[in-house]
């Protein structure tokens, strides 16, 4: 069986892992070692937040809704005659979101995966002919190619989606070089298109 490996450490740290990629000749599988930090999952939720909001109009878009709601409002107080005491709207709307927003902060704290958990640490994810595979200490999942949603890149990650907020994160340093990263998303788009 012909084993080709290539691997870097990061650290001197000897308490971070040597990250690698691994191509098996025979069964043509790769497999990458990395480790998946608090950055990493901050970054996957900042990249999906960031989806969603491009594909909703963006701040463009939210200001212009804001803008909406607030002519309606003023037509329905004009029309019925309520009059509007402009500083209590404007502490209104100030308080509201302020509170929308701490509220949003403290559920975003409560949403960050724990240090024991599946999310974080240390795995491998391997390529193979059955899907693309995530193992760690706590967890071994596969997802079959017709799973795989799309590949989304970013300067320091690699996003295999397999739903609109849930994906394999494969951290770009994981990688010795731009072309092994390179191959590594060349096999993926590969094994996507002629599963489809």
């Amino acid at each position: 069986m012909l084993s080709v490996a290539l691997t870097r450490q990061l650290s001197p740290d000897p308490a971070v892992p040597a990250l690698s990629v691994s191509m098996l000749g025979v069964n043509n599988d790769m497999t990458v070692h990395t480790d998946i930090t608090p950055a990493d999952w901050t970054a996957f939720v900042r990249f999906v937040t960031q989806s969603i909001s491009k594909s909703s109009g963006g701040r463009f878009g939210r200001w212009l809704i804001a803008a909406g709601v607030g002519a309606v409002a003023g037509v329905a107080f004009a029309v019925t005659g309520i009059g509007l005491h402009f500083p209590s709207l404007l502490v209104g709307a100030v308080g509201g979101t302020l509170w929308i927003v701490i509220i949003a902060r403290i559920q975003m704290r409560r949403m960050i995966p724990a240090p024991d958990g599946s999310i974080l640490g240390p795995r491998q994810v391997t390529l193979s002919d059955d899907g693309l595979r995530e193992a760690s200490e706590r967890h071994e999942t596969l997802f079959h190619w017709r799973g795989v949603r799309s590949i989304q890149i970013t300067g320091q990650h690699v996003f295999v989606m397999v739903d609109n907020n849930a994906a394999m994160i494969i951290p770009r340093r994981a990688f010795a070089s731009d072309g092994e990263c390179e191959q590594f998303i060349g096999e993926i788009q590969r094994r996507v298109s002629v599963r489809a």
